[in-house]
């Protein structure tokens, strides 16, 4: 069982990493693989889990956003009946769309990395280490496709909900791999981002739900501390490290901690 200081730690990583590139579930369970000696499916519980602290600082964040989109609810609905929408609605059926396809493809993934208790720890920091490498690869060319594209449509929706569901493998990052598919659809950076973390807002809510209707629901010292300090750390960083993700190459970040992760299973193979 985790200790309330090994939450605190985990809890900190990822209110910081949550808003960067970088699958803070695969950096959290990595730790907790590698230092804590916590079984896989542990493991991932804590990860998600501590996304309801960056959940609950990214509903503060983008409160307006969210507050204006719930006010349009009302004339969604109208103008869905017409024929007629406006970017609001459109952003709209974009979430409502991209958040279904997630749940839909996600949670079995999700329910697969639950049950792999008995995998080696190798196997798994290599296979972490193997999708890290693939984030990197991504987001390393996708900023050539942007572009100024404004109006979201149903066709991206597909599309990002999809890739964000790949997200339930640690090591895959949901902010990464999302904003690199929006840049192959020719969004600027800054919408890329907030539509990002825009889809992401339902779609943790979801998991947290489902997996606490699956498996109930159970509170200990480490896993309150986590949350406050994922929290406290989330709503501390996000603007300035949303500002940063745009601006910071963390391909390179990714690629690097995936070499790493490998080393272990391939110097045990030697």
């Amino acid at each position: 069982m985790a200790s309330f200081v090994q939450g605190i730690i985990l809890g900190i990583i990822q209110g910081i990493t949550e808003w960067l590139p970088v699958s803070s579930e695969g950096i959290n369970t990595l730790i907790q693989l590698h230092f804590f000696d916590e079984p896989l499916a542990e493991a991932i519980r804590m990860s998600l889990w501590l996304h309801t602290g960056t959940l609950i600082a990214a509903v503060l964040y983008f409160r307006r956003d969210i507050s204006d989109l719930i006010r349009h609810l009302p004339q969604y609905t109208r103008e869905l009946k017409s024929g007629q929408t406006t970017e609001r609605s459109k952003l709209i059926s974009f979430l409502i769309i991209s958040t279904v396809l997630t749940a839909a493809i996600g949670s079995p993934l999700l329910l697969i990395g639950l049950e792999q208790e008995e995998v080696p720890a190798g196997i798994i920091m290599a296979a972490i280490g193997g999708f890290l490498i693939i984030t990197g690869l991504v987001q390393r060319y996708a900023p050539r496709f942007s572009g100024t594209k404004e109006t979201t449509s149903m066709k991206d929706a597909v599309i990002a909900g999809v890739v964000q569901a790949f997200a339930a493998f640690p090591g895959l990052s949901r902010s990464g791999l999302t904003i690199s598919t929006l840049f192959f659809r020719g969004y600027d950076p800054q919408r890329a981002i907030k539509i990002s973390f825009l889809m992401s807002i339902p779609v943790v809510l979801a998991a947290e739900i489902g997996l606490g209707l699956i498996e109930g629901v159970s509170f200990d010292m480490a896993a309150i501390c986590g949350l406050v300090a994922a929290f406290v750390f989330g709503i501390l960083t996000i603007g300035a490290l949303i500002k940063l993700a745009a601006k910071v190459r963390f391909w390179k970040f990714c690629i690097v901690l995936g070499i790493l992760s490998l080393l272990p299973l391939l110097i045990e193979r030697l």
